[in-house]
């Protein structure tokens, strides 16, 4: 298929996706069949799915690894014991719940400085204060887009620019890139060939035979080709399947105008159908888990939140792992937050804390564990410096620094999304990634 260049880009979008979904094809493949000579797609590149939250939520609060002596951790969540890979640890109540068993089983939690406790510095956290480098070493990059860059080939993405369903804010080689809401997508995919529009997510079958036969008639279409198309194209079947699947999630959305439309869970649906589209390798959304609580009687914002937000995830997990193309092998999560929150002496609400963090890493390619962990330090918590072989957090044989963890936690976010280490290491100038927290 070819751009027509009367369609404004919502509209190219969309037809490229559908025919994506309805193929099983890459984009890139669809638009330029000449990249079959280019290899194979890569098989451990993950996409990406990022929380981000510029309230520094008290998510690492109540999180294992921060239930230590003197740590003010949430009364109104219970330590209980979790099992996080072969080990149990301390954690609130909600993460105990057998709903997440899955998730934790494939979850690093990453304890881990921020170095900023400001609201503002969203993106400097993004971008790792620094240390990542543009894509031609003249610049400096936020870590989705550069994860978006690296791996956007080997996904056959449309786009290599991350989409942002959620409110924060993300940039791409220094240029700001615009939010959509997931209200906004279900209505530009929701359309059906009635109202005018080229295809409907209803007739994807359909949809792909007309794709492979216009391939073929290509007369760039040969014998490379062909062999791609051959490893590569789904089944008729698979096809109505998937087209019912994205139509079920997107259908699933909230009623429009309500309280949870475009939330948490419209957000998490969509970023897994604009995934299923092959259209981004990065969406970023927003889940939050306390928000900016400085006045928080008893922390019971803090509690509520962080039961909803556990909950979402373990929602999350189950929509990775249902239907008929499952995606739990195809997509990691993470979340980053502009900082964490105090860990002492805070009952009613809790103070900025640059010195802690922590970034949960989950996917296909994650070993359940904790790496890091905390320290009394200045009146409050600190991250601990980190033993890059087992991840344990303390000053023996720790060969990352305090000050290198946040850099460490996203050289290995990038590792378990697939991006090769020599890509990382010229990508990322600090820190490296923690050997045993990644498969």
């Amino acid at each position: 298929m070819k751009p027509n260049p009367s369609m404004d880009r919502r509209s190219f979008l969309r037809r490229v996706g559908l025919v994506a979904a309805a193929t099983g094809l890459p984009p890139q493949f669809l638009l330029k069949p000449s990249i079959a000579n280019a290899g194979a797609l890569d098989a451990q590149a993950t996409f990406l799915l990022l929380s981000v939250s510029s309230d520094g939520d008290p998510l690492n609060a109540n999180l294992p690894g921060s239930y230590v002596p003197d740590a003010m951790n949430n009364p109104l969540l219970p330590a209980t014991e979790v099992s996080v890979g072969s080990q149990r640890w301390l954690a609130g109540s909600p993460w105990a719940d057998a709903s997440l068993d899955r998730f934790r089983s494939r979850t690093c939690f990453f304890h881990h400085v921020c170095h900023t406790a400001a609201h503002t510095e969203m993106a400097a956290v993004l971008g790792l204060h620094g240390a990542i480098a543009s894509s031609n070493g003249r610049g400096f990059e936020q870590l989705p887009s550069m994860i978006a860059q690296e791996n956007a080939a080997a996904l056959g993405t449309l786009q290599q620019e991350p989409i942002a369903l959620g409110p924060e804010r993300l940039t791409f080689g220094s240029r700001p890139l615009p939010s959509i809401r997931p209200q906004e997508v279900a209505a530009l995919f929701l359309g059906s060939p009635a109202s005018g529009q080229a295809a409907s997510l209803e007739s994807l079958a359909e949809l792909r035979d007309a794709a492979i036969n216009n391939l073929y008639r290509r007369e760039d279409f040969g014998a490379p080709q062909r062999a791609f198309l051959d490893r590569y194209a789904q089944s008729r079947n698979t096809a109505r399947d998937i087209g019912l699947q994205i139509r079920a999630a997107l259908t699933g959305l909230a009623a429009p105008g309500s309280d949870d439309a475009n939330g948490p869970r419209d957000q998490i649906l969509t970023a897994l159908a604009l995934f299923r589209l092959r259209l981004t390798p990065v969406v970023s959304i927003k889940v939050p888990f306390g928000g900016d609580n400085h006045d928080d009687d008893g922390l019971a914002r803090e509690a509520e939140q962080t039961t909803a937000g556990a909950a979402h995830l373990a929602f999350l997990d189950e929509q990775l792992h249902s239907g008929p193309d499952p995606l739990a092998a195809k997509v990691t999560f993470a979340n980053l937050n502009t900082f964490g929150r105090s860990l002492y002496n805070s009952p009613d609400g809790r103070a900025h804390n640059g010195d802690h963090h922590v970034m949960m890493i989950s996917g296909p390619a994650v070993r359940g564990c904790v790496v890091g962990g905390v320290q009394r330090q200045n009146g409050d918590f600190s991250a601990l410096p980190i033993n890059s072989i087992t991840g344990a957090g303390g000053e023996v044989d720790a060969d990352i620094e305090v000050g290198d963890t946040m850099a460490a936690a996203g050289h290995t976010l990038a590792a378990a999304c697939g991006v090769p280490e020599v890509r990382r290491v010229e990508r990322i100038r600090a820190g490296f990634a923690v050997f045993d927290a990644t498969l």
